[in-house]
């Protein structure tokens, strides 16, 4: 049975995890607010990271903001064992998971600082996976973070390659 997830401090996760590297690369990245514009995210300086990649952007449906999928990388995928590209947030996962996801998104875009969390998969065949999760708010517009970058991979999952900004 999956557990609650567990908040982490950025210090709790290993520099050479995907979500330790991505951070690296975000910080500093980042603009003057603390998040980083879509316009200035180079894939080229975070490679071993992209295959846990998954873009989410925020649409309105008229009466509340959903995640649309926009990507999903192929660890991601698998780690799910599902691709969400081109799904809403939720759509494929226990009602509990989604609701705990969609408002860890919602927080993320109201005061645009990144969460990570370690937790199993909502999935009761999975669930013995535990990895590390970054939310990365993200802004297209400039004006407002409108974009959320998850980076997911098993907590023991470690890469070598990092190129500084």
């Amino acid at each position: 049975m999956p557990y609650r997830p567990q908040k982490l401090t950025s210090s709790d996760i290993h520099p050479a995890h995907p979500v330790g590297v991505f951070l690296r690369y975000y910080r500093a990245a980042a603009d003057e607010r603390g998040y980083l514009l879509r316009d200035n995210f180079d894939p080229s300086r975070v490679p071993g990271t992209l295959n846990w990649l998954a873009v989410f952007e925020c649409v309105f449906d008229g009466e509340d903001e959903k995640f649309l999928c926009t990507l999903c990388g192929a660890g991601a995928s698998d780690l799910f064992g599902y691709d969400y590209t081109g799904n809403l947030l939720g759509e494929m996962m226990p009602r509990q998971a989604a609701e705990w996801r969609l408002r860890e998104f919602r927080e993320v875009m109201s005061d645009a600082r990144p969460r990570f969390t370690r937790a199993s998969l909502p999935d009761a065949e999975r669930d013995f996976i535990t990895l590390i999760r970054g939310v990365f708010p993200v802004s297209k517009s400039s004006a407002r973070i409108d974009e959320i970058m998850l980076v997911a991979a098993p907590e023991e999952t470690r890469i070598s390659s990092y190129v500084a900004t």
